[in-house]
Formats: C-alpha cells, sequence, structure tokens
C-alpha cells in the first residue's frame, strides 16, 4: 500500500521505541501491542468474531510495527524518519 508501511523489529521493548519515536514527531502503530489502541489485528482483540487462538499470527504481529505515510513524501523526509526510528532504537 502506498499510504503505509509495516516492518517488523526484532527488540525487547518495542513500547518504548514507539514512545520515543513519537516524541520526535514519527507516528508509529505496534500492531502486537498488549492493549488495543485504535486499530488492532491482534485475534485476541477482536470483539466482533468469535474468540480464536492463532499463535503464529500472534507471534509475527508482536515484532510488527505499521506507519502510515503521506504519498507526497519526499525522499529526504523518508531519510529523517529512518534516523529517528534508528535513534528510538539505540
Amino acid at each position: 500500500m502506498g499510504s503505509s508501511i509495516q516492518f517488523t523489529l526484532d527488540y525487547r521493548d518495542i513500547a518504548a521505541v514507539v514512545a520515543r519515536a513519537a516524541n520526535d514527531g514519527v507516528a508509529l502503530k505496534w500492531l502486537g501491542a498488549p492493549d488495543p489502541i485504535g486499530f488492532t489485528s491482534r485475534s485476541d482483540h477482536w470483539r466482533y468474531a468469535d474468540e480464536q487462538t492463532l499463535p503464529r499470527a500472534s507471534e509475527i504481529l508482536a515484532t510488527t510495527l505499521d506507519m502510515r505515510i503521506p504519498l507526497t513524501m519526499t525522499a529526504d523526509q523518508a531519510n529523517e524518519i529512518v534516523a529517528v526510528i534508528a535513534d528510538a532504537v539505540s
């Protein structure tokens, strides 16, 4: 999808990375967050379908982040975002 990017992050504290990036103006959505915040893709958060156990999906979502991007984003803006995320991880 041209208006978002999803990526995985093998990191011990993804919530902290999301918070640090947000402090620097980059909004990341952690799809595997323990509590639903807005839209979520974890099956145990669903309230519109019967309860399901999807261990592999949960394992993947535990490290998956989503970031909305403007269709007009420039290469310079993309580089700034990468720098913010890299800083948030370090």
